[in-house]
Parts: C-alpha cells; sequence; structure tokens
C-alpha cells in the first residue's frame, strides 16, 4: 500500500517539492491509501477523530477533466470560470490537498458533474470555484487575482492564498490584509509549510482539549438528565 502512496507523490515534482518532502516526512504505518479515489491518508490522528489525518493529497485531474469544469462552472454562472494556467499544471498531478491545516483547493468529483452538487459523503478537496466566487469576497481580493487555498493563522483566524497574474502568491487576511507575498509557488509552500509544521502541535493540543471538554459537557449533561428521572 506505501508503495502506491509513494508512487503519487513522486508526481509532486517541480515547484510542489516542499508538500512532497513534508509528506514524505509524515509517512508511516498507518498511512493508507483510499482506493475508490485513489486519495493518500497519510499520519492518522486519533487523539483528534478517528479518521483525521494530518496529511491527505488527491490524485492529479485529466486535462479533459479541468476543461470540463471550467465548461459547466462558467455555463452555471453565466460568466467566464478560468483557472490559471499555473493552477492547471499542479491540478494536474495534485487535485487538491490538505497538510498540517494548509487547503489546497481542487475540483470534487460531485463538482464536475452536471449539475455540480456539493457533496459531504465522500472525502474530496474544497471547491475551487465556490472558493473563488463566494470564499474570497470576506477578503477582497483584486478581481485579477485567484482564490485557490488557506491556511490556519490562529485560533480564530484563518489566511487565503492568491495567485497572481505574474505567478505570485499572496496571502491575506479578512479585509486585504496582506500578510506576506511570494515570487513563486515553490517558495510560498515552503515558508508556509515550515511554519505551519511548527504551529501543528499547539493546534492539536488545543483541538485535543476542545474534543475534551465536549465529551466532559456531553457526560454532565447525561447525568444531569439522570438524576432528574
Amino acid at each position: 500500500m506505501h508503495e502506491e502512496i509513494v508512487k503519487l507523490l513522486f508526481q509532486l515534482d517541480k515547484e510542489l517539492k516542499p508538500l512532497r518532502k513534508v509528506a514524505e516526512s509524515l509517512l508511516d504505518e498507518d498511512s493508507l491509501l483510499d482506493e475508490p479515489s485513489e486519495t493518500a491518508l497519510i499520519s492518522r490522528r486519533r487523539k483528534i477523530a478517528p479518521e483525521a489525518f494530518a496529511c491527505v493529497i488527491y490524485p492529479g485531474m485529466p486535462d479533459e477533466g479541468i476543461a470540463r469544469y471550467e465548461e459547466i462552472h462558467s455555463r452555471v454562472s453565466s460568466s467566464c470560470f478560468a483557472i490559471p494556467e499555473i493552477y492547471k499544471n499542479i491540478l494536474a498531478r495534485l487535485n487538491g490537498a490538505d497538510v498540517l491545516k494548509m487547503s489546497l483547493y481542487g475540483l470534487p468529483p460531485s463538482m464536475c458533474k452536471d449539475p455540480p452538487l456539493l457533496s459531504r459523503s465522500t472525502r474530496q478537496p474544497l471547491d475551487l470555484a465556490t472558493a473563488n466566487k463566494t470564499w474570497s469576497r470576506a477578503f477582497k481580493p483584486d478581481p485579477a487575482h485567484f482564490h485557490f487555498g488557506g491556511a490556519y493563522f490562529s485560533s480564530d483566524e484563518n489566511l487565503a492564498y492568491f495567485l497572481n497574474p505574474d505567478g505570485g502568491v499572496e496571502a491575506l487576511r479578512k479585509g486585504e490584509i496582506r500578510v506576506n507575498l511570494w515570487p513563486n509557488f515553490e517558495s510560498f509552500l515552503s515558508d508556509e509549510l515550515s511554519r505551519l509544521l511548527m504551529l501543528f502541535p499547539s493546534y492539536e493540543e488545543a483541538q485535543l482539549k476542545f474534543r475534551q471538554s465536549l465529551e466532559s459537557e456531553t457526560k454532565d449533561r447525561k447525568r444531569k438528565t439522570r438524576s432528574k428521572t
């Protein structure tokens, strides 16, 4: 099974090498390949949830699938939805990812259908079209910028990532507050994954405490209910 994951990670070349390096470092005996979708599920985090993984890599999308997605979403929204060539090249090798609380958006299979439908019944990447039509508004990006992902920034705030026409990557907080600007995708991945790798343990600890708090509250409610009866 790990051989298949290694083959999938081998596709993460060129500007995606920082992502491959992190994924390979997290690969362990508990990692697995979700065979129906060929999604790599790496480093299970049982303390957070039974099906939580630190790294989820979705396999690439064929060119014809990308073209079909653009055509469907242009027609549905009655306006041109075009994915930048830089990100099309990435989608051909990586149709989205969730790594250390960084999400790179992709083309969910349910949103590639006509009509497109959001579905949470299977593991899928977050949707690129929805991101650009809806989620990006709170960050007030330049109209020429393309919203392709986001990541953990603090306990109560996430960053949004945008591709600029010149190939640079910009990180924004809500309200058009620029946090960083990188000249290319590789330098963006390298810096942000390093930042998130340092923050991930504290994030996990906070999530564990939150889960324990919910479990404690549930037990208290059940105890009170039993005492009343």
